[in-house]
């Protein structure tokens, strides 16, 4: 063993003494250099383990202490994102010894409250959190939809999510921009993304001059054309029901009708009703009546216009037409109104468990959470006698359907799925007249 050991011993001695030999201007510099790049990896291998091992340990400090009080400050002043803004963003370098926050928000309170949260776990930070408006918006913050019908979107960008829709005439408030893009709120509250080009934005004296003057609006007629003469001419704008017109001199038949951009068009006089109508319809609902206007219009997802409604469009769009604004979402509007007591866990889903409903009512359906939460995820609106209009993805157009198994239209799906319902009117929580909304820009 010891022979074998002392010959390989000697035969790497022989062969590493010819490479020398034969190179020994050439391999003591490599080797010297080979040396310093196994030191420098090393040593760069062992820096980044650090920085990883810090980022890992700054990422548990965020999740463990920072996290849960930015989630309590969001529960607390924003539990619905899709009307309350805050936005927060996190970095924490790993060579810093706080994190930063930046963010902003539409609510105010929201910057105290979680810094002083943080003080109070005496925890580090640096913050840069602004309320919206934006100060870059300076007065203009506050809008009037210019076209008959804007797509609002989840992101500022043409292929967002089609969120919900406003229709001309509309107020906004105006909270931040980018890239073109606006974020708004619309009159139900709703906050998305508006390509500039579909409103125009300004301070509180245009929202005044707009509405402090003589108003109209679409009822229940089909699009209509607003065109340059009473005569005719060019179309300048489409018109859909539910559009808050600014009206001018009366032409014969016709009526000027002045755009929120001062672009001005005439409409036939019999087409518009006066806002004082609009106003007091709210005391007297005719839900069932305007709903049937809407047979067959087509589905779509966030549409609230003629053009195209999901169930929670439809419905808030009924409302419309008859002097109220409801929130926008199924899951919204069902905090909305009166509870109606119905019977939804009869097996043998007997008739005359409806008969605390009225027309008008709002019906909710849906399935319940694992933990016994309902989870609402469809609306119709009860028009009497076991039946409902609502539009349905799986239909893909409003239609009449019946509660009850005996009706040719009876929709067993929408039985089993029936939830709760919900009677709307003026004084009740999250139902506001449209009256007060146009008085308050006056």
């Amino acid at each position: 063993m010891k022979q074998s050991l002392t010959t390989n011993l000697k035969t790497r001695k022989s062969k590493t003494k010819f490479s020398f030999t034969h190179e020994r201007n050439e391999i003591r510099p490599q080797m010297m250099r080979n040396q310093l790049k196994t030191t420098f990896f090393l040593t760069f291998f062992l820096l980044l383990l650090s920085g990883c091992a810090d980022s890992t340990d700054n990422q548990q400090k965020l999740d463990q202490f920072y996290q849960p009080i930015i989630d309590s400050i969001k529960q607390k002043f924003a539990p619905d994102q899709r009307v309350d803004r805050i936005t927060i963003s996190t970095t924490w370098e790993a060579d810093d010894d706080c994190p930063t926050f930046v963010g902003k928000t539409t609510v105010r309170g929201v910057r105290d409250a979680l810094l002083n949260a943080f003080e109070t776990n005496n925890l580090c930070y640096q913050a840069n959190i602004n309320n919206l408006p934006a100060s870059s918006l300076k007065a203009d913050t506050f809008g009037i939809i210019n076209v008959s019908v804007a797509n609002l979107r989840t992101q500022p960008k043409h292929s967002g999510e089609l969120t919900t829709q406003a229709l001309l005439g509309m107020p906004l408030k105006v909270y931040d921009h980018e890239d073109g893009w606006y974020l708004v709120q619309s009159p139900d509250r709703y906050i998305a993304w508006l390509e500039a080009g579909a409103f125009v934005r300004g301070d509180r004296q245009m929202m005044q001059r707009y509405y402090g003057g003589p108003l109209a609006y679409l009822e229940t007629a089909p699009t209509r054309k607003l065109t340059t003469t009473p005569s005719g001419g060019l179309t300048i704008r489409d018109l859909t029901p539910g559009s808050i017109l600014r009206t001018g001199k009366t032409v014969g038949d016709y009526r000027e009708i002045i755009m929120p951009d001062g672009a001005t068009g005439y409409l036939l006089a019999t087409e518009i009703r006066s806002l004082g109508h609009w106003q007091n319809r709210a005391e007297s609902l005719e839900l069932d009546l305007l709903a049937t206007n809407f047979y067959g219009r087509p589905y779509l997802w966030g549409g609230t216009s003629a053009k195209g409604m999901d169930c929670s469009g439809f419905t808030k769009m009924t409302y419309l037409l008859n002097g109220y604004v409801i929130p926008r979402d199924a899951s919204q509007q069902v905090h909305a109104g009166e509870e109606v007591p119905i019977i939804t866990n009869d097996p043998a889903y007997a008739n005359d468990n409806l008969e605390n409903l009225k027309n008008g009512d709002l019906l909710f359906f849906g399935n319940l959470r694992e933990d016994g939460s309902q989870r609402i995820s469809h609306v119709g609106i009860y028009l009497g006698e076991g039946r409902f209009v609502h539009a349905g993805a799986d239909n893909g157009f409003i239609r009449e359907e019946s509660l009850y198994r005996d009706d040719d239209e009876y929709a067993p799906h929408r039985r089993e799925s029936l939830l709760r319902a919900k009677r709307l009117s003026i004084g009740t929580n999250g139902v506001v007249p449209i009256k007060d909304i146009i008085q308050s820009y006056q």
